[in-house]
């Protein structure tokens, strides 16, 4: 996948005055490489994690306390996903993932494009797994097409020591992100919330 695929699709909004970043970095000069470091450095800051009783990147405490459940994975249930292959009626059941709090370096971000900013980043594990039930039609209730005891089957996938990039297209409205404070921009924290409110469109490669 080509990091810039967003960037070369994303097409402005008629009238929008949206932000440069290589514009902005001629501008602005070292604040830009400033700002970036900050969300860099935010996210892969050491800091005393509660929740495992020892000290961990930021990044990782976050994904703990916002995205993950108590069992330390990310579930999805696509129950709705019904299909039929090769003669058989296919469901979807539950997807997890483990490991998303196992994030062991973070690099940049930096600018590549216009609109587009990338990092790097080193996970120490991922598993994967998902939850497949074959469904059989039943005749026991004219209200129940198949049966409540499905035959699952469970596919797992298991990585280590993953490296990888993205990069985030993330198209700002000049005139939104001109009336927000110059000194929410510079706290760490608030300085991804800021971009977002001001943000046309965003999509991650």
């Amino acid at each position: 996948v080509d990091p810039l695929d967003a960037q070369r699709d994303f097409v402005p909004p008629p009238g929008a005055r949206v932000l440069d970043f290589f514009t902005l970095k001629d501008v602005l000069g070292d604040w830009v490489d400033t700002a970036l470091e900050k969300v860099g450095g935010y996210f892969s800051e050491i800091v005393d994690e509660p929740l495992i009783s020892k000290s961990d990147l930021r990044l990782n405490s976050l994904m703990r306390s916002s995205l993950l459940n108590r069992a330390g994975f990310f579930e999805v249930e696509l129950n709705n996903n019904r299909f039929e292959e090769f003669g058989f009626n296919v469901q979807l059941g539950s997807l997890r993932i483990t490991g998303l709090d196992s994030f062991t370096s973070i690099t940049g971000p930096e600018i590549i494009g216009n609109q587009t900013i990338s990092a790097s980043f080193a996970l120490e594990k991922l598993a994967i797994e998902l939850d497949i039930d074959f469904l059989e039609p039943t005749i026991e209730s004219p209200t129940q097409l198949y049966s409540s005891n499905p035959d699952r089957m469970t596919i797992s996938i298991d990585l280590t020591r993953i490296e990888a990039s993205v990069a985030f297209m993330l198209a700002i409205d000049q005139d939104i992100i001109g009336n927000i404070p110059l000194g929410s921009m510079m706290i760490s924290d608030q300085i991804l919330s800021c971009l977002l409110t001001s943000a046309i469109a965003a999509e991650v490669t």
